[in-house]
């Protein structure tokens, strides 16, 4: 008796559904063909990617010892710098100024990222990360544009401007450096031009302003060589295609939801309906 009343109510609601079907079909065409011809008048978006490569380690062979490297990267430290003024700020200015692009376009484009960069959202550009345990692997920096070109020249900047945050981190020690020796040598000229010093003190101050002006030219040397943990992989390529708006798989995503909705509600109104 049990089986055969669930078989009466399945029967009911296919009844329910059926009879409210044209109507679901009716409706979930017309909200298809006006989110197909919304997504027609939508703008193109195109999408460029440019490939960045880490190392743990930093250093190769022999030159370990000659080369200033940055430290490798922690998890999550690019995205972050990615998102801050330092990395993004330069990719605005470079955009502001690359005349490779329409006064208008970069104007739009400088516009979207400083918006981004005070909202901290940043949808225009994205960074990927494929590494090991080891900290070995690649970065995929993704851009977005109004056009194809504008699209593989942002990836391309924004490369770059990640690149030179990378060497920049391995030259903040070189400079510091510098800066001390500097200083170091000021307070021995100081002390040179003083009347009270005897001939031995005077030979001790020289020799330590010789000592002191070859390590400044060997730091300047190391600050010429210094690298990131960072190389450049494969530049961004023009696509050919957008990837949005796609206004076919929008209209079709669009009645497959309608027609679910639609006979979800018709089925409850037909299991509600007790006459």
């Amino acid at each position: 008796g049990q089986g055969t009343e669930n078989e009466i109510d399945l029967v009911t609601l296919w009844q329910g559904v059926r009879r409210r079907l044209p109507w679901i079909v009716l409706v979930a065409a017309l909200l298809a063909g006006v989110v197909y011809l919304w997504s027609r008048v939508q703008p193109e978006v195109y999408e460029a990617s440019s490939s960045l490569i880490t190392t743990g380690n930093g250093n190769v062979g022999s030159l370990r010892d000659a080369l200033v490297t940055a430290p490798p990267l922690p998890e999550g430290a690019l995205q972050e710098a990615l998102q801050g003024p330092i990395v993004l700020g330069e990719v605005i200015r470079r955009v502001r100024q690359d005349d490779r692009l329409a006064p208008e376009m970069r104007a739009e484009l400088a516009n979207k990222l400083q918006q981004e960069l005070q909202t901290r959202r940043v949808k225009t550009l994205n960074l990927q990360a494929r590494l090991d345990p080891g900290g070995n692997g690649i970065y995929t920096v993704t851009a977005q544009g109004p056009t194809p070109q504008a699209a593989a020249l942002l990836a391309d900047i924004t490369a770059q401007a990640l690149l030179n945050w990378d060497r920049g981190r391995a030259l903040q020690g070189v400079q510091r450096a510098e800066n001390s020796l500097r200083a170091q040598l000021a307070e021995i000229d100081r002390q040179l031009q003083s009347d009270t010093l005897n001939a031995l003190e005077r030979q001790t101050l020289v020799a330590a302003r010789a000592t002191a002006q070859r390590n400044l030219a060997q730091a300047s040397i190391q600050a010429e060589g210094a690298s990131g943990s960072l190389e450049l992989v494969a530049p961004a390529v023009v696509p050919l295609k957008p990837v949005a708006p796609k206004p076919l798989r929008n209209a079709v995503l669009t009645a497959l939801l309608v027609l679910l909705l639609g006979s979800g509600v018709a089925a409850l109104r037909t299991a509600l309906d007790r006459t």
